[in-house]
């Protein structure tokens, strides 16, 4: 199943061209690497695959619907994709809530959240 479709998408910064992509499938159950020099629009890509960026021109489906940039409709599609960044910011209080934040916000219940914490931290040895 495609996940992404995007179709000829610009994206500039002032008078600096970083993204122009004419075509670009990502399915799903697939793993990519993303490549390329400082500057060349890789974090620009992924926060506009993350919905955290709207490019200037140029369309995005996301799960076979047309995604549209507007902020009310961002929210959901949001929800569904996460992007953690190379500098991800963290909290100054335990790993524990660090990882339990994500679902917390989520509305996760408790008692799930300790389960889905505990095991990943078990199993990195924290």
């Amino acid at each position: 199943m495609m996940v992404f479709k995007v179709r000829h998408l610009k994206k500039s910064y002032k008078d600096r061209i970083v993204l122009d992509i004419d075509s670009l499938d990502l399915e799903g159950s697939r793993i990519y690497s993303l490549t390329g020099p400082n500057g060349a629009g890789k974090s620009t890509l992924l926060s506009i695959l993350a919905f955290l960026a709207k490019p200037d021109s140029g369309t995005v489906e996301f799960s076979g619907q047309q995604v549209n940039y507007k902020k009310n409709r961002l929210l959901a599609l949001r929800r569904r994709v996460v992007l953690v960044d190379q500098y991800p910011l963290l909290f100054t209080s335990p790993v524990w809530k660090n990882v339990e934040f994500g679902l917390r916000l989520r509305g996760v219940e408790k008692k799930d959240r300790q389960r889905l914490v505990r095991e990943p931290l078990v199993m990195v040895g924290i």
